[in-house]
């Protein structure tokens, strides 16, 4: 079996690679030169504007969380209205935590507007370590590390822990057994048919009629079709006693 030169080339440097990493895991907690562990593979997302604490001091990388090994699943899951499937991998930490990651492909200007949004999001949890009301309700804002892996390859820290307002309206679309697609599609198409029939209207009236039709649109689906309490009705099964619901308000009250 023939190789080319670049899979030759990517084999070496892979060989080369896990052979450092192992020589400098073997000198773990040999101190001096060596960093005392600091030289073996850290979790990623440590350092900012990935992580930030209210003191800004400098990261103590002695108490950075290492990887032990991966784990060994490999969760399939879909993301962007289910347009796009993700592997989702688990780095198990010195910590004892499982620290999630997807692995995405995405364009190079996806991966850079995601470390811009990082880094907006570590100026944002600064401005809040800094403010009284915000510190009493425990505020905060968590970003998401973006490690670019390849040219169009990249892994995204993700927390299982986390609900997004698109993962409660599927998990409600879901339960009542609906098509979570039926509400965009309506639109779509009673946009187009609504429009088509107003296309004698004048050219100069075109954009504000756009306007009212989607608007109508809008209007029908929520009063129709997606009802308005339904992050109530989420929070009310998750926070299922009273001790649930004094322990939630009094995090932010």
């Amino acid at each position: 079996i023939t190789q080319s030169s670049s899979a030759a080339a990517a084999i070496a440097a892979a060989n080369a690679a896990a052979l450092a990493v192992a020589t400098a895991a073997a000198f773990e907690g040999c101190g001096g030169h060596l960093g005392g562990g600091s030289s073996v593979v850290e979790i990623p997302g440590l350092y900012a504007p990935n992580c930030t604490d209210f003191l800004d001091s400098k990261p103590n990388v002695a108490l950075h969380a290492k990887l032990v090994r991966f784990d060994s699943t490999i969760e399939v899951i879909r993301r962007n209205d289910g347009q796009q499937l993700v592997r989702r991998i688990g780095m198990i930490g010195s910590d004892g935590t499982i620290h999630r990651f997807l692995l995405q492909f995405a364009f190079p200007y996806s991966t850079r507007t995601d470390e811009r949004t990082s880094q907006l999001h570590y100026l944002l949890a600064k401005l809040l370590c800094r403010g009284t009301p915000t510190l009493r309700r425990n505020l905060s804002v968590q970003s998401s590390a973006v490690v670019p892996i390849a040219q169009r390859l990249r892994m995204t820290a993700d927390d299982c822990a986390n609900y997004s307002l698109e993962d409660v309206y599927q998990l409600e679309r879901n339960i009542r057994g609906l098509d979570s697609d039926a509400p965009t599609n309506f639109f779509q198409k009673e946009v187009a048919k609504r429009l088509g029939e107003e296309k004698k209207s004048a050219v100069a009236n075109i954009i504000s009629n756009e306007k009212g039709v989607k608007m109508a649109v809008f209007d029908h689906i929520c009063s129709s079709m997606v009802g308005p309490d339904i992050l109530l009705r989420y929070m009310q099964a998750t926070l299922s006693d009273p001790e649930a619901l004094f322990s939630f308000r009094k995090s932010f009250v």
